[in-house]
């Protein structure tokens, strides 16, 4: 369900009209059950690299500094168990 989340909303940012100063990447992993492997070894493998223009002199930055970013997991899990304190009881599962 997190994965289709994001795919939902990175098609709703390529939608025509919606603009962005930003460079805006979506990155998908699994596994993360075991220890973050996934996540662990995308921010390993960058993080050396971020800010670097590439080639030299050539004003691209193909790992540019991060700004931010929002992580979500999966959405709508229960298994029948009682709500617990960080569930929210209003929330609107009619996504659109």
């Amino acid at each position: 369900s997190g994965t289709a989340l994001v795919m939902e909303i990175a098609r709703a940012l390529a939608s025509p009209g919606v603009e962005s100063d930003m460079s805006i990447r979506f990155a998908l992993w699994n596994n993360e059950e075991t220890g973050l492997n996934g996540a662990g070894a995308y921010v390993e493998q960058r993080a050396e690299l971020q800010g670097i223009e590439n080639p030299a002199g050539s004003g691209q930055y193909p790992e540019p500094r991060w700004l931010g970013m929002i992580q979500h997991d999966m959405m709508m899990w229960d298994h029948g168990n009682p709500v617990t304190f960080n569930q929210a009881l209003d929330a609107d599962v009619d996504v659109e």
